[in-house]
């Protein structure tokens, strides 16, 4: 047996398997994993649409003074993914959050290296945010040190 016949019964096995889920003849358990693999689909791709709506266009409509409650460092890491059989290493570096209140909703944002050891826990920061377009949250765009 040749290696194109090989992959033309493999074809074949496949969408024999399709095919026996959605028959009449399929078992009642196989129908249930089959509403339960459209749902999960189906809220997987809301998910993504909410979150992109969400968080697409957002620009300053605010400006507030707040104070800095906590730096924190993300150190430099690498986590791995997994695509199919492949696993590809996906490298993350080092990145500075300040946490800060806006309208007493915690929030945080990633700054540059220079403007994270410039401000301390307890001063005082100028930001610039707007709000996401569904749910609301507070989004800080822009973060200033107000002159001590």
């Amino acid at each position: 047996m040749g290696r194109r016949e090989s992959k033309n019964k493999n074809k074949e096995r496949n969408h024999v398997m399709i095919r026996d889920i959605f028959s009449s003849l399929s078992s009642f358990i196989d129908k249930c994993l089959e509403v339960l693999l459209v749902f999960i689909a189906v809220g997987l791709l809301g998910l993504l649409i909410f979150i992109m709506v969400d968080s697409v266009g957002i620009t300053p409509t605010n400006t507030t003074t707040t104070v800095v409650e906590v730096r924190q460092v993300v150190p430099a890491h690498t986590t791995i993914l997994l695509l199919g059989e492949t696993t590809f290493p996906q490298y993350h570096p080092e990145s500075y959050r300040l946490y800060f209140k806006i309208d007493g909703e915690k929030v945080f944002l990633t700054v540059g290296k220079k403007f994270f050891a410039d401000v301390k826990v307890g001063d005082m920061i100028e930001v610039d945010y707007g709000f996401e377009r569904l749910s609301k949250l507070p989004q800080p765009i822009k973060i200033r040190l107000v002159t001590r």
